[in-house]
């Protein structure tokens, strides 16, 4: 038996990775080596013992398993930003900074369509030698410039901080009762702002020019 047992064990590895099958050995009750490819065919003395090496060997596997998932998980996590670490929104207000980047002169572009659907482009150019330079759309072909100094800068900067969060914003022409003279005003949410655009073109510092000139 014992012979039989070790040339079936050799012609197997013989055979080579292609045809190998595992095979179990251990010692019977007299000291003789026994080899097989089947657990039960085993003496009893071996089967318990296998069958735990078995068990043992699932076991490891499983905890194997086990931690490439939990590893798989864990790197989702971090790859995925969680709710705490969303990105702030940009806000949805057409031109929402313009009054504050107006009022320290940084450079700033915008656009916003009017109720007529007509879309309109405003832009903070930055300083010149004594002004700050600011434009803004007045047709397709047209462009308002406006060279704003300091007095001019802050009530323009402060008129569209306001304008930004109102819900209704009518032009009016008025006459003044003293001078008699017209002139443009905007009504804010039902309270009277002097447009910086009007005020700057009867001051003739904002000026119409030609679209790219």
């Amino acid at each position: 038996m014992k012979k039989v047992f070790i040339l079936l064990f050799a012609s197997i590895i013989i055979s080579g990775p292609a045809a190998a099958q595992k095979v179990y050995k251990c010692q019977d009750e007299e000291g003789n080596w026994v080899f097989s490819e089947v657990v039960d065919q085993l003496p009893e003395n071996c089967k318990d013992q296998i069958h735990k090496e078995i068990q043992k060997e699932i076991d490891q596997k499983e905890a194997k398993k086990k931690q490439a998932k939990e590893a798989e998980m864990a790197a989702k996590k971090i790859l995925l930003p969680s709710k705490k670490e969303k990105q702030p929104e940009t806000p949805t207000t057409p031109c929402a900074d313009l009054g504050a980047k107006l009022e320290k002169c940084e450079f700033y572009e915008c656009s916003f369509t009017t109720p007529a659907g007509k879309q309109i482009n405003r832009a903070v150019m930055g300083k010149t030698v004594d002004s700050c330079r600011y434009e803004e759309d007045m047709s397709e072909k047209l462009v308002l410039r406006c060279l704003f100094k300091e007095k001019e800068l802050k009530a323009a900067a402060e008129y569209y901080k306001v304008v930004v969060n109102a819900k209704t914003v009518e032009a009016k022409t008025i006459k003044d009762k003293k001078t008699g003279v017209s002139r443009t005003v905007d009504f804010v949410d039902g309270k009277e702002m002097e447009n910086p655009l009007a005020a700057g073109i009867n001051a003739e510092i904002c000026q119409p020019y030609p679209k790219g000139k």
